[in-house]
């Protein structure tokens, strides 16, 4: 059933048009070996559907060779082997020849012609290659034109359009499979929990208990949402023509890293008890808060470029995220904030046993939500596939993200029921406050309420609370313009 609904979804939004991984380009090269795509051919039937056009020379005809992932990294980016090397390199493991097609006519699998354009003799071949794999692996496709003697630089025009078995995401290598699912999944998800917190926001706001955190709160759940609407539009862009829009991909990618920042600068404010035991931080804590996020940020900067940078020069090599210093740095990192995290947590806990009951659930929670991400990639490494490791990082990694928001949601609530409401003072409250009382305040529900009329709870300053022994005394001092305000 499940399989039939995403089908209708995708074939709907693609209005009834599918097509497979497209690649094309030119190739003009002094090299007469050079990478063209890669694919994950699951261990079914694959298709490979090729136009290529290539100038004729006295040399003989250009090859496509194919390479398995299992020796891939022992030929490239190898610029120092001989092409011929790099041939018999692949034979050798193969045990034949029969990854290696010769664009001519000597194969009846190969349909060429000859034409004549602007005086110069060219050559167009097309034809078909089919694939059976034993078991999924990663696929390298190579246009090499050379032999023992003399290898011949590459002038070659080319279309691939390739295809992995019959299914309706046959489109799609396996590494990219499921994916379309999961995004559209979590963006549904995600649509849901900003929907909710902006219900909970506009009610909060009403009771005067939106505080700047639940704000950021609400700005990072938005960030994820357009993170997954990139996420989706460069899936639905991949199966319409085929064509992988990185891009696209990029900056769905770079909201996501702005949305994990600050959420994870939300958890350290709360746990340092920002606007739930102290109306302002220290100007210490802040530049120590701010130092983290800059770093984390430059890291995150970092890991983009260093992808940008593999990608335009060698993009036949499979990479994570994760297999360079600046995303384990960005792991580390994550790592040091649970840490600075709990610390805090434990702080403001035993300065204000009153607020345990909220913070042995933030704590425990969100300690899971630091960690389970570095344990998944550390396991990731050790247990799964290569090709296999992307999706499900991707998948758990927004699975382990909408439950963190689902939990700050619940902990959050503004409802009668949720006695553990951590928010007990007013936005004009803390505008209010002085320097003195912002950094200690009375924060359970009864120093927030001091008197009852007709309209209303009213408001006071706690400095002045303390002072007065009643709320008549407030007004006899002539305090009541200035400090006080009424609930509509």
């Amino acid at each position: 059933m499940f399989k039939t609904l995403w089908t209708l979804v995708v074939f709907i939004s693609v209005l009834w048009k599918s097509d497979a991984k497209y690649v094309e380009g030119y190739i003009h090269t002094s090299s007469s070996w050079v990478f063209v795509t890669r694919f994950v051919f699951l261990n079914e039937e694959g298709k490979l559907d090729y136009k290529v056009e290539y100038l004729l020379t006295n040399e003989c005809c250009p090859s496509l060779v194919f390479y398995y992932d299992d020796h891939w990294s022992e030929v490239y980016p190898r610029h120092d082997m001989h092409c011929s090397s790099k041939l018999k390199f692949a034979s050798k493991y193969h045990g034949s020849n029969l990854l290696q097609f010769k664009l001519d006519s000597s194969s009846n699998a190969i349909n060429c012609e000859n034409y004549l354009e602007h005086g110069v003799h060219f050559r167009r071949c097309s034809g078909v290659l089919r694939f059976i794999a034993i078991r999924s692996r990663w696929w390298f496709l190579v246009l090499s034109h050379c032999d023992d003697i003399k290898p011949s630089p590459l002038n070659v025009k080319y279309e691939f359009t390739i295809t992995n078995g019959d299914s309706w995401d046959r489109h799609l290598s396996a590494d990219d499979t499921l994916m379309v699912e999961i995004t559209i999944a979590f963006l549904i998800i995600f649509t849901f929990a900003f929907v909710i917190g902006l219900a909970f926001a506009r009610h909060l706001s009403v009771l005067k208990f939106l505080h700047r955190p639940y704000r950021v709160f609400i700005i990072s759940l938005g960030y994820e949402e357009t993170a997954l609407i990139f996420e989706t539009i460069y899936y639905m862009e991949y199966i319409v023509n085929g064509k992988q829009s990185m891009s696209i991909q990029t900056t769905g990618a770079v909201f996501h890293a702005v949305s994990e920042i600050m959420f994870i600068i939300l958890l350290l404010l709360l746990a340092k008890g920002f606007t739930i035991t102290r109306g302002k931080l220290s100007s210490f804590n802040q530049i120590k808060i701010a130092t983290f996020a800059l770093i984390y940020g430059i890291f995150y900067i970092v890991l983009f470029v260093w992808k940008t940078e593999l990608f335009d020069n060698n993009p036949g090599v499979v990479r994570n995220d994760f297999d360079n210093y600046a995303g384990r740095t960005i792991i580390s990192l994550r790592i040091s904030a649970w840490v600075w995290f709990v610390y805090t947590s434990i702080s403001t806990v035993c300065c204000y046993p009153e607020k345990k009951g909220f913070y042995c659930w933030f704590c425990a929670c969100f300690s899971v939500w630091f960690l389970l991400k570095p344990s998944l990639i550390l396991w990731s490494y050790m247990n799964v596939k290569s090709w296999k490791r992307v999706r499900i990082l991707k998948g758990v990694d927004l699975l382990i993200c909408a439950i963190a928001y689902t939990i700050f949601l619940f902990l959050t609530r503004p409802t009668d029921a949720n006695k553990n409401f951590p928010f007990h003072v007013r936005t004009n409250q803390v505008e209010a406050m002085t320097d003195k009382e912002a950094e200690d305040f009375p924060h359970t529900e009864e120093f927030s309420r001091i008197g009852k009329r007709q309209e209303g709870w009213i408001e006071a300053s706690f400095t002045d609370l303390e002072r007065a022994k009643d709320e008549n005394e407030l007004q006899r001092d002539g305090i009541s313009s200035a400090w006080f305000s009424r609930k509509a």
